[in-house]
């Protein structure tokens, strides 16, 4: 018994795991963790406003995007900044779940009052004596969504709007030779691939309610933050759990729903949803799976790469290369100005054309190559035709 017993523990032990997701932390501010009143010492919270200003970071159940209730920050309580932090001390794992993701709601107000220079979150890692900054995210008094980009902030051009509840996700993939992050407004991506600071340990201290005030009088409301760590089987940056494609090819653009944004054959149906990728550019239409769908003679060949559109003709058979398959070609045997049959068009097909002027004779597969005007006689009248198709090949 104590044999097998061991035996189940060592295959156990060889198996992959693989880890979808790990909450690290998560609240939607709700009872009864959470009761009105400062936000600090709820929850683990703590806050370099200290000791708390009253009314300045609050719990309260009048407004919230879920539920009861939600943090609000008023900046016009103080003339500072402030940061509300939750204490995670999290060291991340990429070979199995490399995506730390997180995510918030959060509502700016606007009632004409100054704007505060910035909202949003901060993550820090617990490097000794002067912890450094991972990544930000944060929406700057313009409304402009800025994100941390190694040592700066940069500014994605993405506005933010007031009065309105929006959602943003901070993916930050820890794999080797990325160390970015992917961040999502409202299911939009907003910014790809900005590097974490590289003088950052990789290991998450504390993440915060973050708050640049520089005189503002506005007020912030956060609402259901969570921080999780989470696996991506492809490799795209967006863990599994959000991503709707998740057998995107490795290098491809994508969007908030991990879907590629590429569409390699050019038919307007992106390649995560083309269940034919190779459809060719002749082609006229496809269905919304990015495969031919009209073929009006039912040969197999579609319509716009048929060369003979209108008549059934499976082999797409076309002797003299003109494009025009034999089974509709009046002339098959001949390429329309290949007049003396060598499948190019030169000196030689002139020379042949004055041949047949003069002599008056010629076979049925020439005159298909050389009746230009179209008589049904080769004569001179064709002559000024076949000059201009010789000066335009």
């Amino acid at each position: 018994m104590r044999l097998a017993i061991l035996i189940a523990c060592l295959l156990l032990a060889a198996s992959p795991v693989r880890v979808e997701a790990q909450t690290i932390f998560q609240t939607g501010f709700e009872a009864p963790t959470y009761a009105d009143g400062n936000l600090v010492s709820q929850d683990g919270w703590q806050s370099t406003d200290s000791p708390p200003t009253p009314g300045r970071g609050t719990v309260q159940s009048v407004f919230a995007r879920l539920g009861v209730r939600s943090v609000k920050l008023d900046a016009s309580v103080a003339f500072s900044s402030a940061w509300y932090y939750q204490i995670l001390n999290y060291l991340p794992t990429p070979s199995t779940a490399p995506i730390v993701q997180i995510s918030w709601d959060m509502y700016l107000t606007d009632t004409g009052v100054t704007p505060s220079f910035l909202w949003g979150i901060d993550v820090y890692d617990n490097t000794p004596f002067a912890s450094r900054r991972i990544t930000a995210v944060g929406v700057n008094s313009a409304g402009r969504l800025q994100v941390w980009d190694n040592d700066r902030f940069f500014d994605t051009g993405v506005i933010v709007s007031r009065n309105a509840w929006h959602t943003f996700k901070i993916n930050i993939d820890y794999r080797a030779g990325r160390k970015w992050v992917v961040v999502t407004v409202d299911d939009q991506v907003a910014a790809v691939a900005k590097r974490i600071s590289t003088v950052a340990a990789e290991f998450i201290a504390d993440v915060d309610l973050y708050h640049i005030d520089g005189g503002g009088e506005d007020s912030a409301f956060y609402d259901n933050f969570s921080v999780l760590a989470q696996a991506d089987g492809d490799l795209d940056g967006i863990p599994d759990v959000d991503d709707l494609c998740p057998a995107t090819a490795a290098g491809e653009a994508i969007d908030a729903s991990g879907c590629s944004i590429v569409d390699s054959d050019g038919d307007g149906v992106a390649n995560d949803f083309d269940l034919c990728p190779g459809t060719p550019a002749c082609t006229l239409s496809v269905d919304s799976s990015g495969c031919p769908d009209l073929d009006s003679d039912g040969d197999g060949a579609f319509d716009g790469c048929d060369n003979c559109p209108g008549v059934f003709n499976p082999d797409q058979a076309d002797a003299d290369g003109d494009g025009e398959g034999d089974a509709c070609d009046l002339c098959p045997d001949l390429a329309f100005g290949d007049v003396n049959g060598d499948m190019s068009f030169n000196g030689g097909d002139v020379q042949r054309m004055v041949e047949i002027i003069i002599s008056g004779t010629s076979t049925q597969p020439e005159r298909c190559a050389a009746d230009f005007n179209e008589d049904e006689v080769i004569d001179l009248d064709d002559v000024p035709l076949f000059v201009n198709f010789l000066l335009q090949i």
